[in-house]
């Protein structure tokens, strides 16, 4: 009898959701942290172990070509990651709890992030959703930040990226597997050109695509 390690651990994450569903609305007030690696850090990461606010999001600054990142523990329910190439990878912290990662390739190259609940507007509900939906940002225009918010029924691997009007990829805000619930994800867009861009939505049973703009 062959056992579908995919089918066994969506089983896993919905009985653990089915129990309880956290759904934090976070406030416009996040953070964004930076951390830096490579260069004249040599093999290390600046900082190396990092203290933030759930809504919060942390930005990796250095070339992944030559130090590729992966998660290595998370908590349940967040997404993992893991990159290979460009130079910067945002990552939204949505679950509370501490999130262990690692270069792939040097020995000893690794760093820790501890992320607390501080500002939840919503505490607890039973009740899944009904449907998949992307719900456009808010606010939109946009001054440097917003939020995007989406409802998955049940639990599978989700991705939630920007892009130009050309199709370039800006950012990829979302990248791993998700439980079933209402999520809401900060977007920082203080680096980029004042414009039109798309955010997408992409599950395996959904894809969806907004329109959000940047005014500066």
């Amino acid at each position: 009898m062959k056992i579908n390690l995919k089918y066994l651990k969506h089983l896993q994450t919905m009985t653990a959701v089915f129990l309880v569903i956290v759904v934090a609305v976070f406030s416009a007030q996040a953070t964004t942290h930076t951390i830096t690696f490579g260069g004249q850090l040599g093999f290390n990461y600046s900082p190396k172990q990092l203290d933030l606010a759930v809504g919060d999001t942390v930005v990796w600054s250095g070339s992944f070509t030559t130090h590729p990142l992966s998660s290595v523990t998370i908590p349940q329910g967040a997404a993992s990651f893991h990159v290979a190439s460009g130079t910067t990878f945002s990552y939204p912290v949505l679950i509370a709890g501490t999130y262990d990662y690692k270069c792939d390739v040097h020995t000893g190259m690794n760093g820790s992030i501890t992320a607390t609940v501080t500002d939840v507007k919503e505490s607890v509900t039973a009740l899944q959703p009904a449907s998949f939906q992307l719900a456009q940002n808010y606010p939109n225009p946009f001054n440097a930040r917003t939020v995007i918010k989406f409802n998955l029924p049940v639990a599978q691997p989700v991705k939630l990226k920007v892009y130009s009007v050309t199709g370039a990829e800006i950012a990829t805000l979302l990248d791993g597997f998700m439980p079933a619930g209402e999520f809401t994800v900060p977007f920082d867009g203080s680096k980029l050109a004042s414009g039109v861009y798309f955010y997408r939505l992409i599950t395996e049973k959904y894809i969806d695509t907004k329109r959000l703009v940047l005014a500066k």
